[in-house]
């Protein structure tokens, strides 16, 4: 986006955005409200968000998610309202929207309890958070730190929005790890991909690849 014309208290600040999908996005989006220039740097495919819906009338394949704009809950209506208030009355929400706008409203719940901005504290505080958020009661799970949420199953309507026809009435505790493999093959997998890395950042072009069937 340029910076041409731009104003507010972080004019003066230039981000190179190499974040996709969810958090990262939304919060360079916020920064870019307050006047910063932010350049957003994406693999020759795009985001992968750019694969997700709201969708054409004529895609022939639609993925579901576990949120939709027709969920019936005073939360959604008002995040719906406010959301097209700010980008325009014919926006669609999605799942890869409020996941985004829940993971920045947990963030702030935990850096307001810990009172800091360290990561690590952050961290610990984070693992306590819940947020009765659009889709329902969305809490952070100490063990893993993903999210038990609720889980909506929907059938297109013929205005394009999605009509729900089963809900899991409580927030579903998440699984991390896939399947095909076990806990313990996993964490053996990341502690050597971290390992190797030094750290979650800057990885080396020789880092292991995830462990083959």
């Amino acid at each position: 986006m340029s910076a041409a014309g731009s104003f507010g208290a972080l004019s003066d600040l230039t981000i190179i955005d190499l974040t996709q999908m969810l958090a990262g996005p939304y919060g360079t989006m916020m920064l870019a409200d307050q006047g910063a220039q932010v350049i957003k740097v994406e693999p020759i495919e795009g985001d992968m968000t750019r694969r997700a819906g709201p969708y054409r009338a004529d895609d022939a394949q639609k993925i579901l998610g576990g949120y939709f704009q027709s969920i019936d809950r005073k939360e959604n209506r008002e995040f719906v309202k406010r959301f097209q208030a700010a980008y325009g009355k014919d926006r669609v929400t999605s799942d890869v929207i409020t996941a985004a706008y829940n993971s920045v409203l947990l963030w702030a719940q935990a850096v307001r309890e810990a009172g800091s901005f360290e990561i690590q504290t952050v961290r610990r505080f984070m693992r306590r958070q819940s947020l009765n958020a659009p889709e329902g009661v969305v809490s952070v799970d100490p063990d893993s730190q993903h999210t038990w949420r609720p889980v909506y199953i929907a059938k297109v309507g013929n205005d394009g929005q999605f009509d729900i026809v089963w809900t899991s009435q409580k927030p579903v505790r998440p699984i991390p790890y896939p399947i095909s493999r076990s806990k313990s093959e996993w964490d053996l997998f990341l502690n050597k991909m971290y390992t190797d890395w030094g750290g979650w950042a800057n990885p080396r072009k020789n880092a292991p690849r995830p462990p083959s069937s």
